[in-house]
């Protein structure tokens, strides 16, 4: 029983828009005024629920859930009782998110069993009671009483309930700003009634008992419906795992293990190793008493809809370390060939629960989430949402738009505060207080969840602005109740794998099984040791593609290693410079204790997965693999330097209990915590090292079809421009695009790439589906014919002529130009700017019988394309550096410890930062030959701000170095090159 006042009308940060403080905050707050409990009651969402049921527990408050349910100007406060009204309060507020034209009442009334049901008038009170909700459960709120200086509610019993709508006093300009952004006005002219008066601000528990003390039964009854509310057990909560109709009426358990007999035969043949018996027999025994059956058959499910599409599918996670998902295909990687042990993904101890993410060709990723909702109803299934929190950048402008600044002039202050403004200083507070509070909700990038019953009996849920059904609560929210999210992710890597080995089928006859390539292909390995992975995904990156030449990887095993080690838990401890000495021979790794000798043997006496630090944990303090699992999470938990310190004292004690050198154990200690937050699991490293190989492979081998497939779902990891480039070194040739030949997207025509017609700048899908569907009536054969039949506009169709797309169609471009200009002057006066820029081409070089000279084709379709089918830009201006420049990219090795000038591109660039804070830059320079890496040191890095915003030319001066075959320069100057001609280059940055 709670014997002392609670509020129960409490709104957090989570009233989007509306409240200005996070629950942990207002817990504290109550917390100090010396509460025994705190209620939290957003405006139509129960998103954070999870997270403050939590946070109150750790403080010994007890957590009171509701809701505050608005619908216009009708309000009605919903406080959870039971189980029953938790499953009501949530699909109530699903309904009001749907139902817009219901009156709240009445849905009120129909899912009010199991709630406290409070009202601010006794009219609503009425309707509630009416529509048939039980007379006990409605009350009317204390506050609306008094503010209406009434003597009693009628015929409904009082409720003292305290209303909170901000942390403190303090909060006030704040709320306002937030009135402002969310009715879409300035800060000045919120009106009075939009800003919660003082008083609303979370007080003293005696601050409340004076001031209700003349209603004593508004009192009693706070401290009853309290006590009520405050019993509710919220969490923890069991799992719940989708439901799985089975065929032929086998149980679910015995269909799995039909399944898994399958693959068996399907994955090793008609003699299964002995060992993938056991394994699978322990784990199916496992999995069948966590209750994750059912679990699997869904995912299996899906992932065949997938592949009776064709598509190639990829498990990645922890999860490839099963071996009933790579029975059933929802994995691709044999975790007895990888040594993937499956307590990594599932065990009796594991308090979270493990998920499945699963990897679909980014082109069918919505077909397959479609599935899941049609084959389980989608009353049944809803998309994981991501709570979006204000950030610096957004919080600067939302506030300057609150304060009435435009868009325009919020892009000439480059997002900072207008410095002669007397509004900076309150511009600048409000902003910062912005920053962290969550402002929407977005979709996860592919979660699911599927339940039992309806999915809002779990969670509310409520319509994306795509309309999709998105929960409620975030992943973590969504783990806190017990719904086990699956992960239907898009890949991009998997729809350029699926093309390139259709491609190759269509063209070739041949066959690819991606899953089955020879793990050591001698072709494939030659480019991978020299970086020449421009293309590949997880694997292009210039950090990737010099980490894989310092490496000089022999076989996939060495892929997935250098895959882990590029993440930043080597680097930061030195461990990568450690492995590439070793790996190469350089120097060789200590012997330390024989099993864990043993099992750090493939890498070199070096922890590279996170799987190392359980295995390793494991053999040192002589336990089972369950609590070494235990032990690795406890150190990636560890986030002070004071249990920190006692994990390791622990650690350091056990380990010489087993007889472990201390030297040696304190070394593995190091390794452990420093580098277990950043590192990959060894199953993750292996589903894509093995999907990576397999684009290097057909990159090796079918060059033609890769790239096409390539540039199609392209990586974005560099400018098409590069991709491009690196395909023409490779002997690839490129066609520019034509009205009669070019597609969408690129195509293969003979032994050459075409252009497609995404490229062209201005055309945009609608013109480019109007091309296609009136070429469907046969080839266009003059401007005027394209015109007529397009009605495309005289700026979109110059953009073509100039980039080649009409070339077979005359003689020459000014005629093209000539012809279009008298088609324009036939037609009606143009509707739009567009149709007027091109209207006049004052220049016809000389008539109909000279086309344009080649640098200036080039220039055009470099306008148009945002890139050249000719040679690389700079071997149309090396002439021009001649005397500036001392060699080009090929000859960097012969250069070594001296200083050098280079002219180059600028590609890609990335920040980083000393250990001092100061920033510097890595860049990626192009020149006719290939990329070079450039890095640019704090103090030039200071002097160029600002400068490196253009493509270039750029002149590129510094000393050459090497580290383990790769060369790069230490930059002392970079500056634009003063090159009239290449203007235009400086403008396409």
């Amino acid at each position: 029983m709670i014997s002392s006042f609670t509020p129960l009308h409490v709104r957090s940060a989570y009233s989007l828009l509306r409240g200005t403080t996070l629950p942990e905050e207002l817990l504290d707050i109550a917390a100090q005024g010396q509460y025994g409990a705190l209620a939290l009651t957003d405006t139509n969402n129960l998103y954070a629920a999870p997270t403050f049921y939590q946070a109150a527990e750790a403080r010994g408050l007890r957590p009171i859930l509701g809701a505050e349910l608005r619908q216009g100007e009708q309000r009605l406060l919903a406080l959870v009782r039971s189980q029953t009204g938790y499953e009501n309060l949530c699909q109530l507020i699903t309904r009001l998110q749907y139902e817009e034209d219901r009156p709240l009442t009445a849905m009120a009334a129909r899912f009010g069993e199991g709630l406290h049901l409070v009202a601010d008038d006794a009219a609503t009170a009425r309707q509630v009671r009416a529509g048939g909700a039980a007379p006990e459960s409605i009350w009317l709120a204390l506050e609306s009483v008094m503010q209406k200086r009434a003597t009693d509610g009628g015929d409904f019993p009082l409720l003292a309930t305290g209303r909170v709508l901000m942390g403190s006093k303090t909060d006030r300009d704040l709320a306002r700003l937030m009135a402002a952004m969310r009715l879409g006005t300035v800060y000045e002219r919120v009106s009075a009634a939009e800003v919660p008066p003082g008083a609303a601000c979370l007080q003293p528990r005696a601050y409340y008992e004076a001031r209700y003390a003349d209603y004593p039964d508004a009192l009693a009854n706070n401290r009853a419906v309290a006590s009520e509310c405050g019993d509710f057990h919220f969490l923890p909560r069991e799992a719940v795992f989708p439901g799985y109709e089975c065929p032929r009426g086998l149980s679910a358990l015995r269909f799995l293990q039909q399944l898994c007999d399958e693959g068996l035969r399907r994955r090793y043949g008609l003699q299964a190793p002995t060992g993938a018996k056991r394994r699978l027999e322990r784990e199916l025994s496992l999995i069948a008493r966590m209750g994750f059956v059912e679990y699997f058959l869904v995912v299996w499910d899906i992932v065949q809809y997938a592949r009776r599409r064709r598509a190639p599918v990829a498990g990645r996670g922890s999860g490839a370390s099963s071996l009933v998902a790579y029975l059933l295909e929802i994995t691709n990687v044999c975790p007895l060939h990888y040594e993937l042990p499956f307590e990594r993904f599932l065990h009796e101890e594991r308090e979270d629960f493990p998920d499945l993410d699963i990897d679909f060709c980014w082109r069918i990723r919505d077909e397959v989430i479609d599935y899941a909702f049609r084959r389980w109803g989608n009353e049944n299934v809803a998309m994981v949402s991501m709570h979006c929190t204000f950030q610096q950048r957004a919080a600067v402008r939302e506030t300057l738009k609150a304060f009435g600044f435009s868009n325009e002039q919020i892009s000439e202050l480059g997002d900072g505060a207008p410095r002669n403004d007397p509004r900076l200083a309150q511009i600048q507070q409000l902003a910062a207080r912005l920053v962290g509070l969550p402002h929407t909700l977005s979709v996860h990038p592919g979660g699911i969840v599927i339940g039992r019953q309806p999915i809002d009996r779990y969670v509310p849920i409520q319509p994306a602005p795509k309309g999709v059904g998105i929960t409620q609560y975030d992943k973590r929210g969504i783990e806190s109740i017990g719904l086990v999210k699956i992960d239907l992710l898009g890949n991009r890597n998997l729809s350029t794998v699926r093309a390139a080995c259709a491609l190759i089928e269509q063209r070739r006859g041949q066959h690819v099984d991606i899953e089955r390539l020879p793990v050591d292909d001698p072709a494939t390995v030659a480019r991978l040791q020299a970086g020449d992975t421009i293309g590949c995904n997880q694997l292009e990156s210039p950090a990737m593609r010099q980490l894989l030449t310092m490496v000089r990887p022999r076989h996939t095993h060495d892929v997935m290693q250098v895959m882990a080690l590029i993440r930043p838990g080597a680097a930061s401890i030195g461990m990568k410079e450690v492995f590439i000495r070793r790996h190469r021979g350089l120097d060789h790794p200590p012997k330390g204790h024989p099993k864990v000798d043993a099992i750090l043997a493939e890498s070199n006496g070096i922890m590279v997965y996170q799987d190392d630090v359980m295995r390793v944990a494991a053999a040192m303090l002589n336990t089972t693999l369950v609590e070494g699992d235990h032990f690795r999470r406890s150190v990636e938990k560890c986030r002070d330097d004071a249990k920190r310190e006692e994990l390791s004292r622990l650690f350091l004690t056990r380990a010489a209990a087993n007889g472990i050198d201390l030297e040696f154990a304190k070394h593995m200690w190091v390794q452990m915590a420093k580098y277990n937050s950043y590192s990959f699991c060894r199953a993750h490293a292996a589903s894509y090292g093995l999907l990576s190989y397999g684009g290097v492979w057909l990159k090796s081998h079918y060059p033609l079809e890769f790239w096409t497939a390539s540039l199609n779902n392209n990586q974005s990891m560099y400018p098409l421009r590069v991709y491009i480039e690196e395909a023409k070194r490779m002997g690839i040739r490129f066609l520019l695009p034509e009205i009669n030949g070019s597609e969408e997207d690129f195509t293969i025509e003979g032994n050459a790439i075409r252009l497609g017609l995404r490229l062209v700048q201005g055309l945009g899908e609608t013109g480019i589906a109007t091309i296609l569907r009136a070429r469907r009536g046969g080839a266009f054969t003059s401007v005027r014919d394209f015109l007529a039949r397009t009605r495309l506009s005289i700026a979109a169709t110059k953009a073509l002529i100039l980039c080649g797309a009409f070339d077979t169609l005359a003689a020459n471009r000014p005629s093209l130009i000539m012809a279009l200009n008298l088609c324009a002057g036939e037609r009606p006066r143009a509707t739009g700017p567009q149709d007027e820029l091109f209207a006049v081409e004052p220049q016809l070089h000389g008539g109909f019988s000279r086309d344009f000279p080649p640098q200036r084709k080039y220039i055009d379709e470099w306008r148009v394309l945002g890139l050249s089918v000719r040679q690389h830009i700079l071997a149309l201006f090396r002439g021009q550096f001649t005397d500036r420049v001392d060699l080009d990219s090929r000859h960097l090795r012969d250069w070594v410890g001296r200083d050098v000038t280079l002219v180059g591109m600028l590609e890609t660039r990335q920040a980083a930062y000393t250990r001092q804070n100061d920033e510097m830059m890595f860049a990626t320079f192009s020149d006719e030959h290939g990329l070079f890496e450039v890095n640019i040191f704090p103090e030039l890095c200071r002097r160029l701000h600002g400068s490196l915003s253009f493509y270039g030319p750029y002149l590129i001066t510094g000393r050459v170095g090497t580290k383990y075959d790769t060369y790069s320069i230490d930059a002392t100057a970079v500056s634009l090159a003063r090159s009239p001609d290449a203007a235009i280059f400086r403008e396409s940055a």
